[in-house]
């Protein structure tokens, strides 16, 4: 496993710091409010807030 390089290992989504929220109180529009990290890798790849991917 490789650490993910769109949230640099936290898992966390790097449109809402995690939170779910953005800062006018609606829904993160990258992670849908979940707070998870979910954008691609240059590769293709997503963590789904693990932190890790397959291979980049």
């Amino acid at each position: 496993m490789e650490v993910c390089p769109s949230c640099k290992g936290s898992g966390k989504c790097q449109g809402c710091d995690g939170t779910g929220k953005l800062s006018d109180g609606s829904d993160c529009k990258m992670c849908y409010g979940s707070g998870k990290c979910s954008e691609k890798t240059p590769a293709g790849y997503r963590c789904h807030g693990t932190g890790e991917v397959a291979k980049i």
